[in-house]
């Protein structure tokens, strides 16, 4: 039976066991980017870049909001697209201690996992989410006519294909 002193110890302990999980279960993971791409001071197209990365660079993520990771590269801290980084496999990794078992139970099992599209847009984001006009003009100026398109693939040796939208519709 514990009494007196014996009972004082056991909330000092779970503390610290508390503290050493909680350290353990939020580990940095190790990523690298796909391409050369700009590191930027918030999760946004639009801020300046804060250095240039270039391909295969390979960094810490400390967080993710939406669909931006924030990572370390050595002392800077910023931004990339989820698209720009290719996470590490942890497959090799030999530590065997507590973090190693929290961050198994934190991250689940560790395999490489690829997946395209967009990820990470909270349901408060999606309904706050406003048109970017100016994008969209940007992109109509791209836009050509079929003959035109039919021209261009014929000057460069490309045959034309036929594609069937949605609804019946289709375009060659």
């Amino acid at each position: 039976m514990w009494t007196g002193k014996r009972w004082t110890r056991i909330p000092g302990i779970m503390l610290g066991l508390v503290v050493l999980g909680l350290s353990a279960a939020a580990p940095t993971r190790t990523a690298v980017t796909v391409t050369q791409t700009q590191l930027k001071p918030e999760p946004s197209f639009q801020a300046r870049a804060l250095t240039i990365l270039p391909a295969q660079k390979t960094l810490q993520v400390l967080g993710r909001k939406g669909g931006w990771y924030r990572v370390r590269d050595g002392r800077t801290e910023g931004w990339l697209p989820m698209l720009a980084l290719r996470f590490v496999s942890r497959t090799n990794n030999t530590d065997m201690g507590i973090g190693s078992l929290m961050s198994t139970l934190t991250s689940g099992p560790r395999t490489v996992t690829a997946s395209t599209g967009v990820r990470g847009l909270s349901v408060e984001e999606l309904r706050a989410a406003q048109p970017d006009w100016k994008a969209l003009a940007r992109l109509e100026t791209f836009a050509v006519s079929p003959a035109e398109a039919r021209a261009r693939a014929h000057r460069q040796g490309r045959k034309t294909v036929e594609v069937k939208l949605q609804g019946g519709e289709h375009h060659d």
